[in-house]
This record gives C-alpha cells, sequence and structure tokens, in this order.
C-alpha cells in the first residue's frame, strides 16, 4: 500500500489515478485542513506502506520520511510515480533558469505535428500526474525541479535538457553540491541512444560531463556547437533558422533558451521550419517578463516568477528603457551582490517588499543608492512605482526572491500585481 505524503498540485493527480483504478492508499499532510475530504484515507503511520508517495515541497528530513528511509522503504516522487505508468516518450527540461521558456519554446515546435502533455513543475500549469488518466501522448514534455529529481528511480527521458546550473534552493538543500547533484541527475538512467542537450557555457555542467552516459549536443553562444549563432542567425546543425532580431522574447538569456528548445526538437527530427515557425509564434509565459498593461506610457511587466537574484539580473539587462523596481521577498539563501549593484547603478528607483526589505536597503544605500521606499502590500507598491514614473519607463514586478513571505507562491504575487496595475 501506498503513502501520500503532502495534498498538492502534483499528488492530486496521484490520489485521483488510485482511486480510479480502486487501489487502497493512504494520506498524510501535516496541515490537517488539506486532506479534510479524505478522512477516511488520513493516516501518518508506515505500517504495511510499501511506498511514499512524495509532494515535491516535502523536505527529506521530514520526520516520516527519515522513518521510512530508516525503514528501507522506497520514497518517490510524483515524476517517478507516473512515468513507470505511463511509459512514454519523455522530453525533461531542468536547470537553475530558464527552464520553463525553454520547455513552452518546445511545446510550440514539437506541438504543431505530435501530440504533447506539457506540465510538470510548470506553473501555471499541469503536473505530470494529469495525464495518468489521459489517452497516451506521443511525447511528454517536462519542467522538473531538483526537488522532483532528487527522488527519481527509473525515470529515463529521452531527451534531457539542462539549461545551466547556478545556485538556488539552498533553503532546502543542504549545500551548493547537493543541488548540483540533483539537477544532474535528470541524466542518471539514460543510455547511448538517449539524448543530452546541454550548455557549453555553463562551467559546472562542462565540468561534470562525466555524469552524461547519453549522447551529448551542445549549444552555444560563445563559438560554433550544434546549436549555436552565426552572423546573428540562429543555426542548427547547418540550418539557419532565423535571425537574433526575430526572436519575440527580449534578453541574451532567451536566446540561448531558443537554441536549447530548437536544439532538443532537432534531435527529434522536428524540420527547420517547424522550428522556426514554433519560435516565432511563442509570446511567452505567465509571470515571466509578461507585459500587463500600459498607462500613460508606462508600461508594467510582470515577473513574478523571478525567485533568484541571477534571474532578476537576467531580466533587467533584457530592458530596453528606464525602469522602476518592485523587489524583495523571502531569502533563499543566494548571493545577491551583482544583482544588488546592477538595481544600483541603473534603476530610476526601487520599491521593496517582503521579509527582506529592510537588509536590501541597508545594502542599496551601502552602494549609494537612495532612490527607493518600502511597501508593506503590492498594491501599495504599484502605487509607489506609478508615482515615481515617467511616460517611456518600465514598472518591472522583479523580486528576486521567493514569495512565500507574503504570498502563497508566485501565482498569486503574480495575480495580485495584475490587479493592483489595473486599478493604477
Amino acid at each position: 500500500m501506498r503513502l501520500i505524503m503532502g495534498l498538492g498540485r502534483a499528488t492530486s493527480g496521484v490520489i485521483e489515478y488510485l482511486q480510479t483504478i480502486g487501489e487502497e492508499f493512504r494520506v498524510y499532510d501535516d496541515d490537517p485542513e488539506k486532506v479534510k475530504d479524505l478522512q477516511s484515507h488520513l493516516s501518518d503511520s508506515l505500517s504495511g506502506i510499501d511506498e511514499v508517495v512524495v509532494s515535491p515541497g516535502i523536505p527529506s528530513d521530514h520526520p516520516i520520511i527519515k522513518k521510512a528511509m530508516m525503514r528501507r522503504i522506497p520514497v518517490i516522487d510524483e515524476v517517478e510515480f507516473t512515468y513507470r505508468i505511463t511509459n512514454g516518450q519523455v522530453v525533461a527540461v531542468t536547470g537553475t533558469n530558464g527552464k520553463s521558456t525553454t520547455i513552452g519554446l518546445i511545446g510550440g515546435i514539437l506541438g504543431q505535428k505530435r501530440r504533447v502533455f506539457i506540465g510538470g513543475n510548470l506553473a501555471p500549469g499541469r503536473p505530470y500526474s494529469a495525464a495518468l488518466l489521459e489517452p497516451p501522448y506521443d511525447l511528454y514534455l517536462l519542467e522538473v525541479s531538483s526537488f522532483q529529481l532528487e527522488r527519481i528511480q527509473t525515470f529515463r527521458p529521452m531527451v534531457a535538457v539542462l539549461t545551466n546550473i547556478g545556485v538556488d534552493h539552498l533553503d532546502r538543500h543542504r549545500d551548493e553540491q547537493e543541488y548540483i547533484d540533483a539537477k544532474l541527475s535528470i541524466f542518471s538512467n539514460q543510455g547511448e541512444t538517449d539524448h543530452a542537450i546541454l550548455n557549453r557555457d555553463d562551467r559546472i555542467t562542462i565540468e561534470n560531463l562525466d555524469r552524461v552516459r547519453a549522447r551529448r549536443h551542445f549549444f552555444t553562444l560563445k563559438g560554433e556547437a550544434e546549436a549555436w549563432v552565426s552572423n546573428g542567425r540562429i543555426v542548427i546543425g547547418s540550418e539557419e533558422i532565423l535571425g537574433v532580431e526575430e526572436i519575440p522574447i527580449p534578453g541574451e538569456h532567451n536566446i540561448a533558451n531558443v537554441l536549447a528548445a530548437a536544439l532538443a526538437a532537432w534531435v527529434l527530427k522536428a524540420t527547420p521550419e517547424e522550428i522556426r515557425k514554433g519560435i516565432l509564434e511563442f509570446t511567452g509565459l505567465r509571470f515571466r517578463m509578461e507585459r500587463v498593461g500600459e498607462k500613460d506610457g508606462v508600461v508594467f511587466i510582470n515577473n513574478s516568477m523571478c525567485t533568484n537574484p541571477q534571474a532578476a539580473l537576467a531580466s533587467l539587462r533584457s530592458l530596453d528603457r528606464p525602469f522602476i523596481i518592485i523587489m524583495g521577498g523571502k531569502e533563499k539563501g543566494l548571493p545577491d551582490g551583482e544583482f544588488l549593484q546592477y538595481v544600483a547603478q541603473n534603476a530610476h528607483f526601487a520599491v521593496l517588499i517582503g521579509a527582506n526589505r529592510s537588509r536590501l536597503e541597508e545594502e542599496l544605500k551601502r552602494r549609494g543608492f537612495d532612490r527607493l521606499t518600502s511597501a508593506t502590500t503590492i498594491e501599495e507598491a504599484v502605487k509607489a512605482a506609478f508615482a515615481q514614473a515617467k511616460k517611456g519607463m518600465v514598472i518591472i514586478l522583479n523580486p528576486g526572491y521567493a514569495s512565500l513571505d507574503m504570498f502563497g507562491d508566485f501565482i498569486e504575487r503574480g495575480e495580485r500585481f495584475n490587479d493592483a496595475v489595473a486599478t493604477v
């Protein structure tokens, strides 16, 4: 019998599947309110349990997980559970930054002529387990996080894409190496007939090539590879796909995302025409550099998904006009000096929100930047930002930190920002 631990997006599909096939199971969540509709299944006992399926939000040091591991009861994630049952061809994307955009691009390319499932850790979106009660797909395109990858056992993507490895989630992983190991485990079950899409410009990736047994395919912004930029043109193999200036999403980081996605589609036999069409028609994802409004010549951009300083910096560098930034949130133990220095040198104004707003104010002032204020709500922040804005400027929600100090998740933060913009 299985214990489903943690009620959320990912495990809801597992529970629905088990109920449909009539298999007995138990559930547990630290929040009793979440399991009030499953009281007959509620249990925190491991008696009779032969497998634990865990929500990705549950840390490995949870007492029940530690007890299960001591008893040698397998602990898996919804990704591993769903993979065993669907047994379909998988394209999986992971990385510190860019994974959602990359999987969205791949879906736009491969979805033209194939029935594809797009989901996984992608949010807003559908968990992989949502496919359990649906007819089989030609391909399952999945964004997978380090939390999910650390609990895989047999999960074997036919194509695995690693966009980059920086530093993130040190509030969850013991140290940087544990985080890196989790990311690299996307390749752990691959063989010589599988494909690995790798960033040749990423130091940590290149230092760990011995972990990749699959056929290696490289993309780069800094030279020549299987996917690269030649004279301002995206080139895959020997085929020119389109000009860099034609890419509809801004920023050098998004050129890298396009290269990764195009290369993944290329190894799956997508044509140059399909790749070009998929890129040109991609308009971006919600809460990822999403233009959500304009008033009096001031553009509002929602980048709520941006929960680490490295991604926040890349987003700011993609802007082509003066900006006012709304930033701050819950710390994850990540270095943010370069991000803060860029804000201090380039922002017209900053509105600080979240649990770390006092520290951010101190750090920015130490760097000689005092054009700032603090806000206790996102609505207050938007009003304060707009009061400082001039025609031709951008107001960007670009937090750089997690949302859980003020919101349930980055989606709620983004939706609240959109609502506030609508009332300006």
